[in-house]
Parts: structure tokens; C-alpha cells; sequence
């Protein structure tokens, strides 16, 4: 059913935004649990209507200092649309009141549950957060691959795919300073001025090493940060990106 009023449609969000504002908040931090599409409308239901319950209690304290802010409940159901007509504003404002308190005691709950945990989980997956969305502002990701054959790949990140399965997720690395080192060999040779790319399949990957740069290859960063959107530095000399104390220049 689509609410065909504006108070229809904030009703309707209060009913529903509650729940769906927890198990976001909820998810940043906590696997979701796999569940029947019957058991998450109803869990979805029941956490809104807790919240919007509790978010009706504090307006009703809001009424007792400030009328003009909050319909009065009882007066409303008893005139029905003569006293919306006379307090429009008061009513809408009432609505969308208990619409934001309601979200916000969800979100506030949802952290609550999940304050101890120290990671988050992301929605996209560890390859776009770690390839991209940790990267630093104005930085570029260079990565270490060793696959299954012992071979090993150094380069910067030029495509990734974001697929769950592995047999269909890729990544392609790029770059004139790119670096390889075939089964056997004891230094990397350089291929970036030959080859402009290398595209390697996930399910062929041992482990990946990620690492970001500046524009010229001279600074080193770890992920960003709240505190430090522009990443922790790493001095270049102590922490070898790339064997030999060859590292990449500027990204081409």
C-alpha cells in the first residue's frame, strides 16, 4: 500500500524507518544473520513499533512544555480532520518529530548492541574497502600479489571487480614501475615498460599486500583514518614495499 498523504507518508516511515535505521546501523558491525523474509519483516515490524512507542512517550513529555510542537493525541482522534485542519502545523511537525526521535533512538540502540566491536563489516566486501574506500585522499594503492605458483606481481591498482566468488572476481594492476618474479628467480624484474597490464583472477591469489603512495611514489601511507583522513605515514626505508629497496615512482 503507497500512503497517498504527506501525513500518510510520514506515518508510515515512523512505522517502518525505526527498524530499518537499527538493522543498518547494526550491520556496519555485526554479520546479518540469514533469516526467512517473514522473520525480518517481523523483526523489522517489532523494532519499529519499540521505538516509536518509546518515541511517542517523549513527545507526550515535549506537550507538557511546549503545546504548540505536539498535537494533542486525544483531541485529534476525537475531531479527526477538523482539528488537523486547525493544527497543521502542530500535527505535522508532531509527525515528523516522532519520525527523527524514533531513528535516532534505533541508531543509538543499534550502537549501543555493537559498541564492542572493533571492526566494522563492509556492504561491499574487503576488496573495495581495502583497495579503495581505505585508500587516503590523493593516494594511490600499490599491491603485492603472490599466486598459487609462487609467482609475484607489484603494481598499482588500476581495476578491480567486486564479485563475492572468487572464480569471477579479478583485479588488474598497471604502472611503468610494475614489477614480477617468476617461480625461482631471486630479484623482480621490471615489465611496466613492456607491458601495460596485468589482469590476475582472484582464485589463482595466495595473499594480497596493500599499501598507499603519494603521486610520486616517495610516501607511504596506511588506510585513513577519522582522525587521520590522509593515512598514517610509513617510512618508505623501514617498511619495503617491494624487495631491493625498489619502489614505484608516479603512477602513469
Amino acid at each position: 500500500m503507497i500512503p497517498s498523504t504527506f501525513g500518510a507518508l510520514l506515518a508510515f516511515l515512523g512505522l517502518v524507518a525505526p527498524g530499518i535505521t537499527f538493522a543498518l546501523v547494526t550491520e556496519r558491525r555485526r554479520p546479518r544473520q540469514s533469516s526467512t523474509a517473514f522473520r525480518e519483516v517481523s523483526q523489522l515490524a517489532l523494532a519499529s513499533l519499540g521505538f516509536t512507542l518509546v518515541a511517542i512517550a517523549l513527545l507526550a513529555l515535549l506537550r507538557l512544555v511546549a503545546q504548540g510542537a505536539v498535537p494533542d493525541v486525544p483531541q485529534w482522534i476525537t475531531q479527526g480532520n477538523r482539528y488537523l485542519s486547525r493544527h497543521p502545523g502542530a500535527v505535522f511537525g508532531g509527525l515528523g518529530l516522532e519520525v527523527v526521535a524514533a531513528c535516532g533512538l534505533a541508531a543509538l540502540a543499534a550502537w549501543f548492541v555493537t559498541r564492542k566491536a572493533e571492526g566494522t563489516v563492509s556492504r561491499f566486501g574487503p576488496w573495495y574497502q581495502v583497495l579503495w574506500d581505505d585508500r587516503p585522499h590523493h593516494a594511490h594503492t600499490w599491491v603485492h600479489l603472490r599466486l598459487d605458483d609462487e609467482t609475484e606481481f607489484w603494481g598499482y591498482v588500476r581495476h578491480f571487480s567486486p564479485d563475492e566468488q572468487a572464480d569471477a572476481r579479478e583485479i588488474v594492476l598497471g604502472g611503468t614501475k610494475m614489477l614480477w618474479r617468476p617461480k625461482g628467480d631471486t630479484d623482480p624484474s621490471p615489465i611496466g615498460e613492456k607491458w601495460d597490464a596485468v589482469c590476475v583472477n582472484a582464485d589463482r591469489i595466495q595473499y594480497m599486500r596493500v599499501i598507499y603512495s603519494d603521486d610520486g611514489g616517495d610516501m607511504w601511507f596506511g588506510r585513513k583514518t577519522r582522525t587521520r583522513p590522509g593515512g598514517e605515514p610509513r617510512p618508505a626505508l623501514s617498511t619495503q614495499p617491494v624487495p631491493d629497496s625498489q619502489s614505484p615512482a608516479a603512477v602513469d
